[in-house]
């Protein structure tokens, strides 16, 4: 990154850039934290709920891991039915 990582930062983007390598930790409640390793592909400065969003791709990951977001995101299509 250009500008080196700025631990105080509380913007993600400000620390974040296309093609970045990052681990990504997800706390989810009951279960244990899910932890992989993805490449970033798109950042969004602007959308209508004034959040930031990424979109990145997962490029390392652990069965274990992988069997927990599966889950996971099932879980999270049965809630928003």
């Amino acid at each position: 990154m250009p500008g080196g990582f700025d631990k105080n930062s509380t913007q993600a983007f400000e620390n974040l850039e296309v093609g970045a390598n990052c681990k990504i930790i997800v706390s989810i409640p009951g279960q244990p934290e899910l932890v992989f390793t993805a490449e970033t592909t798109r950042l969004l400065f602007e959308n209508p709920d004034n959040r930031e969003a990424l979109a990145f791709e997962i490029t390392e990951i652990s069965e274990e891991m992988r069997e927990l977001l599966k889950n996971f995101l099932f879980q999270c299509q049965l809630m928003n039915q």
